[in-house]
């Protein structure tokens, strides 16, 4: 997210030459931070897994989305930068109101905020926030002193200058489909359409070597205010936009060595109905592994009626299993392939160390819920002819 960030930037700069000083710097006061001669953003981003689902109440957006640690460094950065929250989650309920509160306080031109139909959420709010800092050593963000998160008009004011950039996508999703959201406008514009892979895979490369240069600092925790650019290892953490119009056109006259390598074919009949399912690439994988070690495992065994019987019992109950949680987690919105996969696994977990499990560890289970899926007896979205469309992509992989 902090790539397309960058690449917004570039967008911009194309028609706008105030952003020639934009730079993004990774690792500074939050995950990054962009500023150019005048202002500054600091960026929290929060990646939730899918069954995390929205956040609905103000504790989970002051903790699981991290907006009261933003707000004290907001404020240890003297209330100075604007602030974004980017998350794959969205929101619902207080969340949600919160949200619409910072719009109307964004819509202020005066220093003194009117709260108007958010008084009451702004009081709900400072007594969540009294709750958290109960349970911390210290009772402000500069660590002595009234705090000031639990001043209402304080918290009001952050909220001003807070976006929250949610309903983001999720890392697999990203995987495979970054370049096309974030990369391909850039490159129309460029009139290099071809080109998209490439400046994404050459962009993110370099942000990702820029997030991992990040480091212990001579200040320790002593605030630096807008991104001092005498601290240590700044350099190593920083990406001007210079930089970037470099790498991009290097990656435009070399699209063909950076480009992506090609996404796996799978045709097995489990790997056809998770990809229809929304499981996630390395999912799949897993499930193929799991799926031949479960059979790897009934071959060395031994043979005969004890061990049919046994392989029989074991079937039983994972399908039993895998029933009982595809009528919990399905839905008529879309697939459930990979909220049923993440359900098995805890009942595997479980079920383990307990005589049904027969002596297998909740791997070889797994295993054989995928050998179950590729008989067609566990399916992880509406069913369809996994035959026929293994067989077109066989096909189409060959072509």
């Amino acid at each position: 997210m902090a790539t397309a960030d960058v690449l917004a930037l570039y967008e911009q700069s194309l028609s706008d030459s105030c952003h020639d000083e934009h730079e993004l710097i990774c690792e500074h006061h939050e995950d990054w931070c962009l500023r150019d001669r005048t202002d500054a953003e600091i960026v929290s981003a929060k990646h939730h897994e899918r069954e995390f689902g929205t956040y609905s109440t103000l504790k989970q957006l002051l903790d699981d989305g991290g907006v009261l640690h933003l707000f004290d460094r907001w404020f240890a950065l003297q209330r100075s930068p604007l602030c974004r929250v980017v998350t794959t989650s969205a929101l619902s309920s207080d969340a949600e109101k919160f949200d619409t509160a910072c719009a109307h306080f964004k819509r202020q031109t005066g220093d003194v905020l009117d709260f108007g139909p958010h008084a009451e959420l702004m009081a709900k709010l400072v007594m969540e926030v009294k709750k958290r800092r109960a349970t911390k050593k210290t009772n402000s963000a500069t660590g002595a002193g009234a705090d000031p998160a639990q001043d209402p008009a304080t918290f009001a004011a952050f909220m001003r200058v807070l976006r929250l950039d949610h309903s983001q996508p999720f890392r697999d999703d990203l995987r495979y489909s970054s370049a096309e959201r974030y990369a391909v406008p850039l490159a129309q514009r460029l009139g290099k359409p071809n080109a998209a892979d490439a400046i994404w895979t050459a962009v993110l490369s370099v942000v990702r070597e820029r997030m991992r240069a990040a480091g212990p600092t001579p200040r320790a925790a002593l605030p630096l205010v807008l991104g001092a650019a005498d601290e240590d290892g700044y350099d190593a953490r920083s990406l001007t936009l210079g930089e970037v119009r470099v790498i991009v056109e290097v990656a435009i006259t070399n699209t063909a060595g950076l480009a992506p390598l090609p996404k796996p074919v799978r045709t097995s009949r489990v790997a056809v109905k998770m990809a229809a399912g929304g499981c996630y690439e390395t999912t799949i994988s897993r499930a193929e592994r799991l799926r031949l070690q479960f059979k790897t495992y009934w071959r060395t065994v031994g043979s005969g009626p004890g061990r049919a019987t046994q392989q029989q019992r074991i079937g039983n109950v994972l399908h039993q299993i895998a029933e009982d949680e595809t009528i919990r987690v399905a839905t008529d919105d879309g697939p459930w392939g990979q909220a049923l996969w993440s359900s098995v696994q805890k009942r595997m977990d479980a079920l383990e160390t307990t005589p049904k499990a027969r002596g297998l560890d909740a791997d070889l289970l797994m295993g054989g819920v995928a050998e179950l899926a590729n008989n067609c007896l566990v399916w992880f979205s509406d069913g369809f002819n996994a035959d026929e469309v293994a067989q077109r992509l066989a096909e189409e992989a060959s072509s």
